[in-house]
């Protein structure tokens, strides 16, 4: 497809950028000049020319486009393309050949990919082309591209890896500049991090598994083996450490009653909070507000 001569930026490595259904996959990119000598084609990954300094003009389907430095054109599969060569011309461009995956392969918990590629496709219909000036100084990252490859330091694959994510976002904002709101509970979070959560703002109150099965929409047999997997210790457990924890603000702030402290984090009896508190600070309630009231 091209004769040209040979610049620093070139990489035609099929380059995966694992998703957690399918790969994002970068066939090539190159950085060219005036003396690239292109035919009309077509293919089947997406294709972003970018130009860099002077002025690229490219035929795209039945439309003739200049852009300018900063400006770009992302072309679909199916469209056909190409530059128009103008040896007098000078200019330096920027190409770069991606495919996107479907995202009707994404599960209903990899919420945030499927609905980065769900508005991807979209947005950007088979067989069109979108066209302007970059917003998001995209450059930057081709500058990257080029330094990465030109020294080949230690780990400059992956370091090419995240600025190629980086590149399609960079672009890809020019035409999608915002995402609708997801509710919270669809984004797959790390559902051990929301159960803590749950109980810093709810141990003040009777709380069970169930109640926090309820609020995660979970089944209580998963709260407690996803939190005991993922910290290493029983979700009651962690809960009284909570409460002792949250008694010691009241020791030490008021001269509640241990019998009112105890209602105020949850727990069930004066008596369970006098047995924790020992069992977790190695001494009683009232040694721990003798020694720190004497430390003010």
């Amino acid at each position: 497809m091209y004769h040209q001569k040979q610049l620093l930026l070139y990489n035609s490595t099929l380059t995966k950028l694992p998703m957690l259904s399918s790969d994002l996959t970068v066939n090539y990119i190159e950085m060219l000049d005036s003396s690239c000598v292109e035919f009309p084609h077509t293919h089947l990954d997406y294709e972003i020319y970018y130009c860099l300094e002077g002025v690229l003009n490219i035929q795209v389907k039945d439309t003739r486009l200049s852009l300018e430095a900063n400006h770009f054109v992302l072309i679909s599969p199916g469209c056909i393309h190409g530059s128009i060569y103008e040896p007098n011309r000078a200019k330096k461009y920027f190409v770069f050949v991606f495919n996107i995956p479907n995202p009707q392969g994404f599960k209903k918990s990899e919420v945030v990919e499927k609905s980065f590629f769900e508005l991807f496709h979209q947005c950007f219909l088979p067989d069109s082309f979108f066209h302007g000036k970059d917003r998001n100084h995209c450059r930057r990252l081709v500058e990257a591209m080029n330094l990465e490859l030109d020294e080949r330091k230690y780990g400059w694959e992956l370091m090419m890896r995240n600025h190629y994510l980086n590149f399609i976002i960079g672009v890809l904002r020019n035409l999608i500049p915002t995402t609708p709101a997801v509710k919270e509970n669809e984004f797959g979070n790390n559902l051990a991090i929301e159960i803590t959560k749950f109980m810093h703002n709810n141990y003040d109150k009777n709380i069970t598994l169930q109640d926090v099965a309820n609020a995660i929409y979970v089944t209580p047999r998963h709260v407690s083996r996803l939190f005991l997997e993922y910290f290493g210790q029983s979700f009651q457990k962690t809960l009284s450490i909570y409460r002792v924890n949250y008694a010691k603000n009241y020791l030490l702030d008021t001269d509640y009653s241990i019998e009112k402290i105890a209602g105020l984090v949850g727990f069930a009896s004066a008596q369970s909070l006098y047995k924790l508190f020992r069992e977790l600070e190695g001494i009683s309630i009232s040694e721990y507000r003798a020694q720190n009231h004497s430390n003010k």
